[in-house]
């Protein structure tokens, strides 16, 4: 082997070597990377998800008592009847609150 084909492998060797210095930092820097992508999703989807289902308990009462008002404002007489005239008097209303 001549000097110039040693010379030119040690180099090669030498850049083989800084090359992959380098891969491993960039393969460490998207692991992280990942890592934290990850986080980030779970601080967004975790508290929507316990947020639906420590609240759904008490938005579905809420709807509800805003299906049976709404109701009572279409027919005070009967709640569970609706008719197309909204009538609304105050007997009906201390009734409805009494009942609560």
């Amino acid at each position: 082997m001549s000097p110039e084909e040693k010379e030119l492998l040690r180099r090669t060797l030498v850049l083989s070597e800084e090359n992959n210095k380098i891969l491993q930092k960039l393969q460490g820097h998207m692991r992280w990377q990942a890592f934290w992508s990850v986080i980030k999703i779970l601080l967004v989807v975790v508290p929507l998800i316990l947020g639906y289902v420590f609240l759904q308990p008490y938005l579905g009462s809420a709807l509800n008592n805003y299906q049976e008002i709404q109701g009572m404002l279409q027919n005070p007489e009967n709640p569970d009847t609706t008719t197309s005239t909204p009538t609304l008097d105050k007997a009906s209303i201390q009734k409805y609150l009494k009942g609560l």
